[in-house]
């Protein structure tokens, strides 16, 4: 029987704590985003400009860089040389695959060149075994740059055709030829699905 006595005054309380619930989230019909969720509302936002005052202005450090960027050239031997560190060498590559289409010439080249003979042994962990793999990156590397290239509206099949012809590696030379199909069906770009599919 007490039980009975305190429903009535609990379910008032609930409807209550609803009423004033309600009242809260019911949007203002007068702001037209007032209705969007709040992850819209954000959009709506301007960003913030803050401009630095000059005397603050004048102790920002310079944005232009110490070194001048190196020549496609420059770049293209710091790839080949063997006695140049790994990194180095692929940060080159990365830094002449950046200057797009005015480098082809040079990734063309990288592409190209000969693979270098390490005696392979049965140990696919010795040293030559790596080397090997590595060096061949770099060349993959650069065929995959040249069919990015193509994609984009250059046409690199001159250079594919030279590294086609002039390597004897097997996957690279397979490489250059999937990307000559890609430019010859009108899909240039084909390397680089390929491998993204295996």
């Amino acid at each position: 029987m007490k039980l009975s006595r305190w429903v009535p005054a609990f379910s008032a309380v609930i409807a209550l704590a609803l009423g004033v619930l309600l009242i809260i989230k019911t949007p203002d019909p007068k702001s037209p985003t007032s209705f969007l969720p709040p992850s819209r509302l954000f959009e709506k936002l301007e960003p913030l400009k803050v401009t630095p005052k000059k005397e603050t202005q004048s102790q920002l450090p310079s944005v232009v860089p110490d070194a001048p960027a190196s020549s496609s050239r420059e770049l293209e031997k710091s790839v080949l040389n063997q006695k140049t560190a790994g990194n180095q060498r692929f940060e080159s590559l990365t830094e002449l695959i950046a200057q797009g289409s005015v480098a082809v010439r040079e990734i063309a080249a990288i592409a190209a060149a000969p693979m270098p003979h390490f005696s392979l042994k049965e140990n696919p962990h010795s040293q030559d075994a790596i080397q090997d793999r590595f060096e061949k990156s770099l060349r993959i590397t650069a065929i995959e740059a040249l069919d990015t290239i193509g994609a984009t509206g250059v046409d690199v099949r001159q250079e594919l055709q030279q590294v086609r012809d002039s390597q004897k590696d097997a996957e690279i030379v397979f490489l250059a030829s999937i990307a000559l199909a890609g430019i010859a069906e009108g899909r240039p770009g084909k390397v680089t699905r390929f491998i993204d599919q295996v």
